[in-house]
């Protein structure tokens, strides 16, 4: 059996559920940003580590080189990071510390990218059927379109509305008439997720 330390495995880990998620492993330069390795080449010391272990392979004529020597099975679930809860209300402090992990539906999933889930806290999306309490399946992105459902951060606060965006002037739309717009006036406002799908548990 081949002895991992934890720093080899949580690399090893993170490219196998990011070819999971995203259907194409990292770059090395994704790893390296993933985990603030300080350069390539202690990415590629750790790469090489997995390839001598037979964990990996790899095509260095391929930008996406790294080929997982036994691929990620094609079943009906995946597993995403559970970052912590988002406010469906008023701004609320988005935790990514103790980040635990749930499974969704691989169609929830089916393109490039990241992919993380976030639950609800809050009501001002109700009438777009996001409620308290449901978790949000999200793909990483920094931008979106107008009308999209984004997950949208304000220094240390995260927020879910409808993305408007008027001439030059954006801002993010509840679903509860008792809420009211804010405006992305502030520098500070940046888009993080773009909701993709909804589990709800009864």
């Amino acid at each position: 059996m081949t002895y991992l330390t934890d720093k080899q495995k949580a690399i090893y880990d993170y490219i196998y559920q990011y070819t999971l998620s995203s259907g194409h492993p990292p770059t090395q330069k994704e790893i390296g940003e993933h985990f603030q390795l300080k350069s390539l080449g202690s990415v590629q010391k750790y790469l090489k580590y997995l390839i001598d272990a037979g964990l990996l392979e790899n095509n260095k004529n391929a930008r996406r080189g790294i080929v997982l020597t036994s691929p990620p099975p094609k079943g009906d679930q995946c597993e995403l990071p559970l970052l912590g809860k988002v406010a469906a209300g008023i701004p609320d402090f988005a935790s990514t510390e103790d980040c635990d992990t749930i499974n969704v539906p691989n169609h929830m999933v089916n393109s490039s990218g990241a992919f993380f889930a976030l639950r609800v806290k809050g009501d001002s999306m109700i009438e777009a059927g996001i409620l308290e309490g449901d978790t949000l399946v999200c793909k990483q992105v920094q931008e979106a379109k107008s009308g999209d459902i984004v997950v949208a951060l304000h220094e240390d606060s995260a927020t879910v509305k409808y993305l408007s965006k008027k001439g030059r002037h954006f801002s993010l739309l509840p679903a509860n008439q008792d809420f009211s717009p804010i405006p992305l006036e502030d520098e500070n406002w940046s888009i993080t997720g773009l909701v993709t799908g909804l589990l709800r548990t009864f």
